[in-house]
């Protein structure tokens, strides 16, 4: 009996501590126009000569800009009022289905590089990409892994058809 309470006990402080480190969704489902910081702004224009087409939209709740670059397209979500969640999907025009998690992380941090490089004002990023990096090990496809820093970042692969939209979500 007493083994089942302990067990008991320890299942309801794990519990309670993955809920205090959970993402915390409401926030990030905020009304932007109640954010203090405001909306995200756009990070791109259409007036980049590097940019093929471009579009970029407001929504309650987020902004979505759309960017097809020479060799791949970009969808950036981004919301968030106290805490910015940026959800850069990027469509591989091929279809992944059995690749381990090492492999999501790699083209996740050469997808992230091309930016870089494609767009030096995204230099930022390279913090993101070496702690990505640093962490491949750690990876699991579709779960949120944090750093010591209380950040979050989650690499999903959802394959559509002949493509393959690859997710890196960021999120302070």
């Amino acid at each position: 009996m007493k083994f089942k309470i302990t067990s008991l006990f320890t299942l309801i402080i794990i519990s309670l501590l993955a809920c205090k480190n959970a993402p915390d969704t409401q926030q990030m489902e905020a009304d932007l126009n109640q954010c203090d910081r405001g909306k995200p702004q756009a990070i791109f224009s259409k007036d980049l000569p590097f940019v093929n087409e471009y579009s970029f939209e407001e929504q309650k709740s987020f902004t979505l800009e759309t960017v097809q670059f020479d060799s791949l397209k970009l969808e950036l979500v981004q919301s968030g009022c106290e805490r910015l969640k940026q959800e850069f999907r990027f469509t591989l025009p091929e279809t992944y289905e059995n690749e381990e998690a090492g492999f999501w992380v790699d083209k996740s941090i050469w997808s992230m590089n091309y930016l870089i490089k494609t767009y030096p004002a995204l230099m930022p990023l390279s913090g993101w990409v070496e702690a990505i990096a640093f962490q491949k090990a750690d990876f699991v496809i579709g779960e949120p892994l944090q750093d010591e820093g209380g950040t979050y970042v989650l690499i999903d692969k959802i394959v559509q058809g002949d493509e393959t939209l690859l997710k890196v979500e960021l999120s302070e």
